[in-house]
């Protein structure tokens, strides 16, 4: 196998974006990290999603954004797998220059979920459990998420207060971030204080609803 590098990075602003569609969030993500990486054209797109097959009405992203981008001919998928659909898109790009099949991916993920009314997330987000086993309960994911919280607190002896900390840690880390939604220090009392979504998992401890995208772009390593 090849080794790859990240030659290229491409970053929205995560907010409200009511004047920007899916289209437009993906390529200005993807536009940054080719200009970024600093090429002319790619050999193939990996797009993750989620949300458009409800909240957009769309399927079928690969083809479209590869479109939007001005590239033709070149193989582009979209890759989903729920939350954890950027990964899997940025494993197969990294599969595909490995493996000597391209020399050049790009690899993005966007989701706009803004414009979508409550009921509508909140279905979008059921599309990652069983329909028939799971989603029909009526549970919601951050219901779901509550009990494997709650076990896992059981099971390891783990306060509330220290689960919560991770909320605290991420906005320290979001703070001076250009594209963070919410680039502001909270409190571990603010934290606790907030609304309980599904106890035990309070609203500050959530990941809120907001459009956006990223990208990179991925090259093979030229031993010199």
């Amino acid at each position: 196998m090849r080794p790859v590098s990240i030659a290229g990075i491409g970053l929205t602003k995560i907010s409200e974006h009511w004047e920007k569609g899916l289209k437009d969030l993906f390529t200005e993500a993807a536009i940054k990290a080719i200009q970024d990486a600093g090429i002319g054209s790619i050999e193939a797109l990996y797009v993750a999603n989620m949300g458009a097959p409800i909240l957009q009405k769309q399927i079928h992203l690969g083809a479209m954004l590869t479109n939007s981008l001005g590239f033709q001919g070149i193989p582009a998928l979209s890759i989903g797998a729920a939350s954890a659909s950027g990964g899997a898109a940025f494993h197969e790009g990294v599969k595909a220059v490995a493996s000597g099949y391209v020399d050049c991916v790009l690899v993005g993920g966007v989701e706009k979920m803004s414009d979508g009314l409550p009921e509508e997330v909140l279905s979008t987000f059921a599309l990652a459990e069983d329909q028939e086993y799971t989603s029909y309960t009526g549970i919601t994911h951050i219901g779901l998420n509550a009990l494997i919280h709650r076990k896992y607190m059981e099971t390891f002896g783990v306060a509330a207060e220290e689960i919560a900390m991770f909320a605290v840690r991420d906005h320290e880390n979001a703070v001076g971030s250009k594209h963070s939604q919410y680039p502001f220090k909270v409190a571990i009392d603010r934290v606790l204080a907030s609304p309980m979504e599904a106890d035990p998992i309070h609203m500050l401890e959530t990941s809120a609803v907001g459009d956006g995208a990223a990208a990179v772009v991925l090259l093979q390593i030229i031993s010199l």
